[in-house]
């Protein structure tokens, strides 16, 4: 079993309208038991939403939404996660996230991957 490991979504630029999520997220591959760690404003938020919610950059059924600027979220089950900016034109702008947590590393998703608009 891969160790765990704690990563900060855009590192030291943070979950941010400016931060190249795409770069940020080229290369990585992420197993169940990973952490992502979102740092962002108090003018923001996270939210943890459904694919077409994530397509639609909808918040409107968000399956969780964090606005305490310290966000953690143990990946916990295998599959695709998505994330969105609670604001809605930062979400359009590209500020969004879909995860894979994969199984002990050997998943075929094994990647990390932003949509930039």
């Amino acid at each position: 079993m891969c160790e765990a490991t704690t990563y900060t979504v855009g590192d030291s630029s943070g979950w941010d309208i400016s931060t190249d999520l795409d770069t940020w997220a080229n290369g990585k591959a992420f197993n169940v038991g990973d952490v992502l760690s979102f740092q962002y404003p108090s003018s923001d938020s996270v939210e943890e939403v459904s694919k077409d919610s994530y397509n639609n950059c909808s918040t409107t059924n968000a399956l969780q939404t964090f606005s305490n600027g310290n966000t953690t979220v143990p990946l916990t089950r295998p599959g695709p996660w998505y994330f969105i900016s609670g604001n809605r034109l930062y979400c359009l702008g590209g500020m969004k996230l879909q995860s894979y947590g994969n199984i002990d590393g050997h998943s075929e998703m094994t990647r990390l991957f932003a949509n930039i608009l």
